[in-house]
C-alpha cells in the first residue's frame, strides 16, 4: 500500500454508518445502497465507500490493510490525499449500526418507513446462525409476580403507550402485531447477550416502534414503546423496573421515552448511578431464563423486598431533593411505608384526623400538657391503646409493637398543644424516644422481620403546634 492508513475505532466506525446514510439520504442512493447490502454488494462514491468481498478483486485485496473475508465489511473514508479510514465490522455489527441509523431515520420522517423492509433483507441475509434465533411465542409470560409480565406491562408502560397514541386495550394486540409476521425486527442491540429488541410495525395506519424483551423459550416477558426522537427537552425520570434495563428511564413532557437512562448530568453522579445499577443487578437475580422457561424466584422474604423496595423510596427522595425533574416512583407504589413523627397546623387537625378515619385508621388523640413525665405517657397509651399492662416501658413498648386487638391497617397519635409538652425537656424526651425508636421503625420493616406472617402498618404520629 502506497498511501497511509488508520482504523477507525467502534465510535467512528458508527459515526461513519450515520454519516454514510446522511450523504445519501433524500436520494436514490440510500434505498439503493440498502438493497446492495441485502445482496453482499457494496456502494459508495467518491470519498465514501462499503465493501463486501464479491466487491473487491485480487489486485484489491493487496492494497487495504487486511485482506476481507465473506463474513465482514469494509468501511473506506477517503478524506485526505494522503490517509485513508478504514473499519472491518462483522456482520451483526454492521446491521447493529445500521439498524440504529435507519430507525431514527424513520422515526423522525415516518414517509421513509419502506427502509424498514429494506433492513429486515439485510438482516435475514447478512446475520449468520439465524436458525438459533428465539422466535417470539404469542402469549404472555405471566407468574402472577406484579414485577414482570402482562400485568407488570400496562402497570409501568401504559402512560407511555397512550403517548404513542395505543390505549391500555390495545397493548397486547400492539405488541403481537410487532413480533408477528406484520412487525419487521428492526433493532437487535445486545448480540451478546440481552432480551430486548426493537420492533417496527403499521398499527391502524401508523408507524410504532416496540421494545420487546423475549426470554430464551420465546415468551414475552415486558414490552414497552421504543425511544422517540424527542420533540421536548427531558421532563420526567420514572423509576421503573424491567428485567435486563436499568430502572431509571427519562421522559419527555410529552410522555415519549428519551431514554432507559438517567440525563447526562445525573449519570455523572457515581454514587447515584452505582445505587441503580446494584438495585437491578439484584432485581435481575430474582429470575431465571433457560430453554425450559422464564422462571421467577421472588424474594426470599417479605423483609428483604421491604428493604429492596425502602431503597428507591430513598433515591426518589434524594432525586427529588437534587434534581428538577418531575420524579414519578412506579417501583414501590404503596408498598413502601414511611412512618414519621411530623409538626402540623391546629388547622390541619380536622383534615389529619378526616383522612386517617376515612382509611379506617385507629385514630388516638392526646393533650400534650397530660404528659406530666414517662409514667404518665405509659398510663396515657395504656388507658388509648387499651392495654393490658401498662406497668413499665419494656411492657408499653411490647404491647405497642403487638396491637392485634385493633384490627385496624393503621395508627394515627395526634399529640394536640404540643409547645405545652416541648417545655416539659423529660416528658418530651419520652415521647420523642418511645415513638421514633421503638415503635414506628418496628411496624415500618421490622415487624416482617420478628413477626410470622407479620405485617407492614402506617403508624404516624402527628405534633400540633
Amino acid at each position: 500500500m502506497s498511501e497511509e492508513y488508520i482504523l477507525m475505532d467502534n465510535k467512528e466506525a458508527s459515526d461513519f454508518i450515520g454519516t454514510f446514510l446522511s450523504i445519501f439520504q433524500g436520494r436514490y442512493g440510500l434505498r439503493k445502497s440498502l438493497a446492495n447490502f441485502a445482496i453482499k454488494e457494496g456502494f459508495g462514491e467518491e470519498i465514501i465507500f462499503i465493501f463486501f468481498k464479491a466487491d473487491l478483486g485480487d489486485y484489491d485485496q493487496t492494497q487495504i490493510p487486511k485482506m476481507l473475508d465473506d463474513k465482514h465489511v469494509l468501511l473506506e473514508y477517503d478524506s485526505d490525499v494522503d490517509e485513508i479510514k478504514y473499519a472491518y465490522l462483522d456482520f451483526p455489527t454492521f446491521y447493529e449500526y445500521l439498524a440504529k441509523e435507519i430507525t431514527e431515520i424513520v422515526k423522525a420522517h415516518r414517509k421513509d418507513s419502506d427502509l424498514l423492509g429494506f433492513l429486515a433483507e439485510i438482516r435475514t441475509n447478512l446475520i449468520v446462525n439465524l436458525q438459533d434465533e428465539v422466535v417470539p411465542q404469542l402469549h404472555w409470560y405471566n407468574s402472577g409476580f406484579r414485577y414482570m409480565g402482562d400485568r407488570h406491562i400496562v402497570e409501568n408502560h401504559a402512560e407511555a403507550f397512550a403517548a404513542d397514541g395505543i390505549p391500555q386495550e390495545e397493548i397486547e394486540s400492539l405488541v403481537k402485531a410487532a413480533v408477528g409476521p406484520e412487525g419487521q425486527l428492526v433493532s437487535y442491540p445486545e448480540l451478546g447477550g440481552g432480551l430486548h429488541r426493537v420492533y417496527g410495525v403499521i398499527y391502524q395506519g401508523r408507524q410504532h416502534f416496540v421494545a420487546v424483551a423475549v426470554a430464551k423459550n420465546g415468551d414475552i416477558i415486558s414490552a414497552s414503546p421504543s425511544a422517540h426522537t424527542p420533540e421536548d427537552d427531558p421532563y420526567e425520570i420514572r423509576l421503573m423496573l424491567d428485567y435486563d434495563r436499568y430502572p431509571a428511564w427519562l421522559y419527555d413532557s410529552k410522555g415519549n421515552l428519551i431514554t432507559a437512562n438517567l440525563p447526562i448530568e445525573l449519570k455523572q453522579n457515581k454514587v447515584l448511578s452505582s445505587k441503580l445499577a446494584a438495585l437491578q443487578d439484584q432485581y435481575d437475580a430474582l429470575f431465571i431464563d433457560t430453554e425450559d422457561g422464564f422462571k421467577c424466584n421472588g424474594f426470599e422474604s417479605k423483609y428483604d423486598e421491604a428493604v429492596f423496595l425502602d431503597a428507591f423510596y430513598d433515591i426518589q427522595k434524594e432525586l427529588e431533593a437534587t434534581s428538577e425533574y418531575l420524579i414519578t416512583n412506579k417501583i414501590t407504589g404503596n408498598y413502601v411505608i414511611k412512618n414519621e413523627i411530623s409538626l402540623i397546623r391546629k388547622n390541619e387537625v380536622a383534615e389529619v384526623k378526616a383522612a386517617s378515619i376515612a382509611k379506617g385508621w385507629y385514630v388516638v388523640t392526646i393533650q400534650g400538657k397530660d404528659i406530666k413525665n414517662e409514667h404518665a405517657l405509659f398510663d396515657i397509651l395504656g388507658q388509648k391503646f387499651k392495654m393490658p399492662d401498662n406497668g413499665n416501658w419494656n411492657a408499653v413498648a411490647d404491647w405497642m409493637t403487638d396491637l392485634g386487638w385493633l384490627g385496624t391497617p393503621g395508627v394515627a397519635v395526634i399529640i394536640e398543644d404540643y409547645p405545652s409538652l416541648r417545655a416539659n425537656k423529660d416528658a418530651n424526651e419520652a415521647v420523642i424516644e418511645m415513638f421514633a425508636e421503638d415503635v414506628l421503625p418496628f411496624w415500618e420493616r421490622d415487624v416482617i422481620k420478628i413477626t410470622v406472617g407479620g405485617e407492614r402498618r402506617p403508624f404516624n404520629v402527628y405534633l400540633v403546634e
